[in-house]
């Protein structure tokens, strides 16, 4: 019974990298959410979200 208790408990050198994975997973999230809400922004209202667009040379 010990046995199958510890098989299904984690390693403890397993437990970083799987925090280190979430991380990353919600770190992305948030990139992709902020640049679609960037777009949404500039799109609706004519004005970039962050910053002002370069001027172009012509």
């Amino acid at each position: 019974m010990l046995s199958t208790i510890e098989a299904l408990v984690l390693p403890v050198d397993v437990v970083p990298v799987l925090g280190r994975f979430q991380s990353l997973v919600i770190l992305g999230a948030v990139a992709v959410l902020t640049v679609r809400r960037s777009r949404a922004f500039s799109d609706g209202t004519g004005v970039p979200l962050f910053g002002l667009r370069a001027l172009s040379r012509a």
